[in-house]
């Protein structure tokens, strides 16, 4: 071999070891980036726990120096433990030859420490022996914080969800099948926790409240927000129906969704209501009873007032006709007929038969003038009469069941309570004004407001008689206030109403009459609302009058709604 081939293989072997620490340094600088980059703190540490070397983030946790923990044993370094741990994931490592993880704290020189998980895997020498482990170190102090809560907020859901009042039950989505319920609950059905668990939600309700996979409650609860309540019934292991108001909203647990549902049991709120209606029925019943009571009161005294007329009437007949000389006539007669032989010297020769003939003359003009009186008190009491019979025709129909719509008139209707109430405004000398301005007829409950109209203008009367106003007017007025509503406006100009008075005065009793028993506006208003509609009063204070207004419903006789418009049928 000659020098030149020598040089050769000397280059290329320089070459290669050249090229070989090339390498080498390539893998340092990779392992030292990787050392100082990694998301880990990385411990490398020898078969007797000694610490040959860490990273940055493993010196920034323990917060000391890098160099401080070489040769230094990583059990007293990382725990400030004298022996060896009994959780060390290191010796496992070592003996397994795999990955081994442990959870432990990290406790600093400071005595601070902080939740840590290490995972270990063992490295080995030239000859493949383990020569140690390299600790890969995370800070899992926040996720073992997040852990605590979450345990605790479980537990005090567990509490809440176990103490709660009202009944909790908790159903698959998908299935329906119910995953929980707490004690509440049991009670509210009346059956074992074995009972309900594994079972489909139908369980809990009568059978009339589904007819699909789901009951309608459930499928709407799916469907709704979560704020949504909805009331219906469940069923109890005896058969027993129960009203419950359910709000319902979607949950997450263990990644499944799951509807949970809060049952309120309102049985007995729903019995006291149904008693409310009843009493509050029976008291819109005497109360409509009280006002009827009222509108008869009004007639009797409209009745009464007729009859004193009447009364009048006939004693002024009476009087007239005892005083009539029918009486005298007789005695005339009875002497010509005692000188029927003897008329003409009877007549013109007797002091008293001469003046016969011109005393028959004047009776003639007196008995005529008698008549005329007479006949016109009979017209009068005739009049009187028929009006007597209006006012119990009126009553009559008046008492008819309510309820009943009937086509016509609002003026016919105003009339109606005028004539009931005429006889006696007329006594007080009460001048009333009609104005109605639409003239269509209406389907209405005519009974219902002739009972509210007599009673506002009897309201209206007392008001006008504790006036000292001298001209006394009421005025009843009626129109189309929109195509949907018609008014009826009773205004005079009385005494007025205080503004303390003002709220008070559609109250059940509340009266400021002495003889009043504040029946009348109350039953008024009752009756307003029974047909879709309202009673208001205003007025400006004492002395100014007042002016009630009835809106109700505009229902036009052969009339239909086209497009929010009414259109007339002909």
């Amino acid at each position: 071999m000659n020098f030149n081939t020598l040089e050769n293989q000397q280059n290329q072997k320089t070459i290669a070891h050249n090229g070989q620490e090339k390498e080498l340094l390539d893998i340092n600088q990779l392992f030292e980036g990787f050392m100082s980059s990694t998301i880990f703190a990385i411990a490398i540490i020898d078969k007797n726990h000694k610490i040959i070397r860490v990273n940055p983030l493993f010196a920034k946790y323990f917060k000391k120096p890098i160099e401080s923990f070489v040769g230094k044993y990583c059990y007293l370094e990382s725990e400030k433990s004298e022996y060896i741990c009994s959780h060390c994931p290191g010796i496992k490592a070592m003996i397994s030859g795999k990955t081994e993880v442990a959870e432990t704290q990290g406790v600093r020189d400071d005595g601070s420490h902080f939740d840590a998980r290490i995972c270990a895997v063992p490295f080995y020498n030239s000859d493949n022996e383990v020569a140690g482990f390299i600790e890969m170190v995370e800070d899992i102090t926040k996720v073992k914080q997040d852990e605590a809560r979450l345990i605790e907020s479980e537990e005090k859901y567990r509490k809440q969800f176990e103490g709660a009042l009202d009944a909790i039950f908790l159903a698959d989505t998908e299935t329906g099948i119910l995953i929980d319920c707490n004690q509440a609950a049991l009670k509210l059905v009346g059956r074992e926790k074995t009972e309900i668990i594994g079972q489909h939600q139908r369980i809990l309700h009568p059978s009339d409240t589904f007819d699909g996979k789901f009951t309608k409650e459930f499928e709407e609860h799916l469907r709704c927000d979560e704020n949504k309540v909805i009331e219906t019934k469940v069923i109890t292991r005896d058969g027993e129906n129960k009203d419950v108001a359910i709000k319902a909203c979607v949950i997450e647990i263990n990644g499944e969704k799951v509807l949970q549902g809060i049952f309120r049991d309102i049985t007995e709120n729903k019995q006291k209501e149904r008693e409310f209606q009843k009493v509050q029925e029976e008291l819109i019943e005497a109360s409509r009873r009280a006002g009827m009571a009222e509108v008869a009161a009004d007639v009797l005294h409209n009745v009464g007032n007729v009859l004193n007329s009447i009364n009048v009437t006939t004693t002024l007949i009476k009087d007239t006709l005892s005083k009539s000389e029918i009486s005298n006539l007789k005695k005339v007669t009875d002497m010509i007929e005692g000188q029927l032989g003897n008329l003409d010297e009877f007549f013109n020769n007797d002091p008293k038969g001469k003046h016969i003939p011109a005393y028959l003359k004047e009776v003639v003009l007196l008995l005529t003038q008698e008549q005329q009186d007479v006949v016109e008190k009979l017209k009068t009491l005739i009049e009187d009469i028929n009006h007597i019979k209006t006012i119990i025709n009126m009553q009559q129909e008046y008492t008819k069941v309510l309820g009943a719509e009937v086509t016509i008139t609002i003026e016919h209707v105003i009339e109606s309570a005028l004539r009931i109430n005429q006889a006696s405004l007329k006594r007080h000398n009460i001048r009333f004004v009609k104005e109605c301005t639409d003239l269509d007829e209406v389907n209405i409950n005519k009974n219902s407001v002739i009972q509210i109209l007599v009673n506002l203008i009897a309201n209206a009367k007392n008001a006008l008689l504790e006036s000292d106003v001298i001209d006394k007017v009421l005025t009843i007025r009626s129109y189309n206030h929109d195509d949907k509503h018609l008014r009826i406006e009773v205004t005079d100009n009385g005494v007025g109403i205080s503004q303390e008075n003002l709220t008070k005065l559609f109250q059940h009793g509340f009266t400021t009459r002495k003889d009043g028993h504040g029946f009348g506006l109350h039953s008024s208003i009752l009756a307003a609302k029974e047909m879709n509609g309202s009673l208001t009063v205003h007025s400006e204070g004492l002395g100014h009058g007042a002016t009630f207004t009835l809106e109700l419903p505009l229902k036009l006789a052969n009339t239909c709604w086209i497009d929010d418009k009414p259109i007339k049928i002909s």
